[in-house]
C-alpha cells in the first residue's frame, strides 16, 4: 500500500503486505455502516440505467461492448457471458463513461486479456449484482462496486477502486479517484 490502510474489528494482514508510505492500524476512519448502504443504493440504482451500448459474446470466448454516447455508455453483462472468456473488448467514446452491470449471484473471472478503447480506468465501473465474486490471474481496468459480495482475488489486479462486503486473497489494487461523477444521471 502506498497509504495508511484502516480495519475494524479485526484482520488478517500477514507480512505480505507491504505498506511503502503508510501503516495498518485498527480505527474506524469511516461509518462503514453507513457507507455500505451508500453504496449498495448507488448499485442499486445503477442497475436501473437504460443500456445504450451493445453487448456481443462471440462463441470462441470474446466479450465485445461497444458504446456510442459521448457521455455515458451503459451495459448489461451475465455472470455466465465469463464462464471461459478468453477476452474482453470496451469501446466508446473518448472521454466519455462506461458502467458495466453484471447480473447473476455467483461471478468468476479467471485470465482472459482485455482490449480497451476511448476510455481509461477512471471512468470504467463493474457492478456487481453477485453475493461471491471469485477472480483469478485478472486485472479489472477501472472500479469494482460489489457491495453485497464476498471477493476472493488472487494473482491479479484492479485500477480504480474496489468495493465489497469483503475480500480475501492477493491481488494488487492502484487507487484511482473516485468513478462517481456528477453527470451520472440516476433514474430513480
Amino acid at each position: 500500500f502506498f497509504a495508511n490502510a484502516h480495519y475494524g474489528d479485526s484482520t488478517t494482514a500477514n507480512g505480505t503486505v507491504t505498506f511503502y508510505r503508510g501503516a495498518l492500524s485498527q480505527a474506524w476512519p469511516v461509518g462503514f455502516g453507513s457507507r455500505n448502504s451508500e453504496l449498495e443504493f448507488l448499485s442499486e440504482a445503477l442497475f436501473t440505467l437504460d443500456d445504450n451500448g451493445t453487448v456481443k459474446r462471440e462463441a470462441w470466448g470474446g466479450l465485445f461492448l461497444k458504446g456510442t454516447d459521448p457521455k455515458q455508455n451503459v451495459f448489461s453483462v451475465n455472470a455466465s457471458d465469463f464462464t471461459n472468456l478468453h477476452y474482453f473488448s470496451l469501446s466508446v467514446p473518448s472521454g466519455s463513461q462506461a458502467i458495466i452491470n453484471v447480473f447473476g449471484d455467483a461471478v468468476t473471472i479467471t485470465g482472459f486479456g482485455n482490449g480497451y478503447s476511448g476510455v481509461d480506468a477512471t471512468n470504467v465501473l463493474f457492478n456487481f449484482e453477485a453475493t461471491s465474486l471469485y477472480a483469478r490471474s485478472y486485472g479489472f481496468f477501472g472500479t469494482v462496486l460489489a457491495p453485497n459480495a464476498h471477493v476472493d482475488f488472487s494473482n491479479g489486479s484492479w485500477d480504480g477502486g474496489l468495493y465489497a462486503y469483503s475480500m480475501v486473497g492477493n491481488a494488487e489494487g492502484h487507487l484511482f479517484p473516485a468513478f462517481v461523477d456528477p453527470h451520472v444521471h440516476l433514474r430513480t
